[in-house]
């Protein structure tokens, strides 16, 4: 007979009851896509927006605007492929594949070649024609009725961001130092690559307002084993930095502002968690075999 896993809310006697919630205690849900349980502060990013005004350029202003975002891209390419070599390494070549499709993604004529053409034929700056062309793109993705296809929308805006970036100088992913497994990063999405970074960093947990089980970021998670909810809509507007927040990824519940006894609850649902995920590590090896003998070959399908 199976044993009740004691981290599951609905298998102990002591439930935290969401009806009991006083004004200061939010509860919300989305999509668990890395299980597990965190607890810690929140760090809310707010992200990047691209957002550039129409403006003219001359020929001259357009030679020195083309020059740099050539080199831009380049920049771009060398740090997707440095990315990729890292993930590879680090964490696994399914997951580094990811950045595979990243780095075509700088190579498609319909993303850079296009924006150059934009700018010249209609003598605008190269940002504008970038962020115009990148935007239109974006747009074509994310009407598509495939969830899986919709997801690789923000992959491009991801790449779109990074070149950017590049372009104008700016910083993308937050600079962390040390170790921060009580932080709670909480963002209305969040690439890939700022997963890798974050994850190296050792975050507690990961809450995103977009977002579903298929994206890479989702995926990332997984792998770097970083308790993860997603698809939590508008969670940003109802927490401040340094609110203390449970990801409970197993149960589905992204807890803000808990009071003293849901907190003692959770920290020891979270060692019975570990305890539990050690002891499935002694079977990794076992042979797969029913009490009557019969062995069971398994197979997993994975997107």
């Amino acid at each position: 007979m199976m044993k009740k896993k004691p981290w599951r809310l609905s298998n102990r006697l002591s439930m935290i009851n969401s009806g009991k919630e006083s004004n200061f205690v939010k509860v919300f849900h989305g999509i668990p896509s890395s299980s597990g349980i965190a607890i810690g502060h929140a760090l809310p990013l707010k992200g990047v927006g691209i957002n550039v005004k129409r403006a003219h350029a001359n020929e001259k202003e357009l030679q020195e605007q083309i020059a740099l975002f050539q080199k831009a891209v380049e920049k771009t390419k060398k740090e997707l492929k440095k990315i990729k070599n890292t993930v590879k390494h680090e964490i696994g070549l399914e997951e580094s594949a990811i950045f595979d499709a990243h780095i075509l993604l700088v190579n498609d004529p319909n993303l850079v070649d296009k924006a150059i053409k934009k700018a010249i034929e209609e003598h605008v700056s190269m940002e504008y024609a970038f962020t115009e062309t990148l935007g239109g793109l974006v747009k074509v993705f994310e009407n598509m009725s495939d969830e899986y296809l919709k997801e690789r929308a923000n992959d491009l805006l991801d790449v779109g961001k990074r070149i950017m970036k590049n372009y104008l100088g700016i910083q993308m992913a937050p600079d962390l130092a040390g170790d921060h497994t009580d932080l709670i990063i909480v963002a209305h999405n969040i690439s890939p690559s700022d997963m890798v970074e974050l994850g190296k960093k050792r975050i507690g947990g990961l809450v995103t307002e977009v977002g579903g089980t298929t994206s890479h970021a989702a995926i990332m998670a997984r792998s770097l084993e970083v308790p993860a909810i997603v698809g939590v809509s508008n969670l940003l507007s109802d927490v401040c930095p340094d609110d203390l927040i449970i990801v409970d990824s197993n149960n589905n519940k992204v807890i803000v502002d808990p009071d003293e006894e849901t907190v003692k609850e959770y920290q020891t649902m979270r060692r019975e968690y570990v305890q539990y995920i050690k002891s499935l590590e002694k079977l990794r090896n076992e042979e797969a075999v029913t009490l009557d003998g019969k062995r069971i070959k398994l197979e997993i399908n994975m997107e």
